[in-house]
């Protein structure tokens, strides 16, 4: 899997204000995406209204564009990964927009893009693999997590094997999971490992 890393100012340069977006079908309703210049910086799984807010605030300033075929690679991935074809992002993820993460919460994505297919792992034993942190810091990074799925923050629960948060709530988590192949009914056992 690639490092992740956010543009610095001198990578920005390149940006040219523009906000690329559009939506993609899925089993769990629209999904929208949003790129840049520098790659895709936004995945939206909780409807168009929440997804037009975060993109307003993310990018203010910038010119917001319906553009498909912008976002068609990214989508296409989508697709492939509710149509059983696709189980992870790499080796070739498609370019990330992380502008605005912090060292920290690159650290903790990074972490989070090794956990496999149909597996889980605790916000603490993210934390603990990590060598820092904390279950909450670790909990707060994924919840800026601007790319879910793509950094698949779904896939880190909670101590007690309860789902915790989710950007698309807890039940866009839940069919994750379960599309994954994780049995749901298993969730307490993990988190107890």
């Amino acid at each position: 899997m690639a490092d992740i890393t956010a543009p610095g100012p001198a990578e920005t340069q390149g940006d040219d204000h523009n906000v690329y977006w559009s939506g993609v079908a899925t089993p769990l309703g629209e999904w929208f995406l949003a790129s840049t210049a520098l790659g895709l910086g936004l995945l939206g799984t909780a409807g168009k209204e929440d997804f037009m807010a975060r993109l307003a605030a993310k990018y203010p300033g910038h010119l917001l564009c319906c553009e498909p075929l912008a976002n068609e690679d990214a989508g296409l991935m989508v697709v492939q990964y509710f149509a059983g074809a696709r189980q992870d992002f790499g080796p070739h993820p498609p370019l990330l927009d992380l502008r605005g993460a912090t060292d920290f919460d690159l650290l903790v994505w990074q972490e989070t893009m090794q956990i496999p297919f149909g597996a889980v792992m605790g916000y603490g034993q993210v934390a603990s693999r990590l060598g820092r942190g904390s279950a909450r810091a670790v909990g707060n990074a994924l919840g800026r997590n601007p790319v879910p799925l793509f950094i698949p923050c779904h896939r880190v629960i909670t101590a007690a094997g309860t789902l915790g948060g989710y950007s698309g709530g807890a039940g866009v988590k839940l069919a994750l999971l379960t599309r994954e192949g994780f049995r749901v009914d298993s969730l307490g056992q993990v988190a107890r490992r």
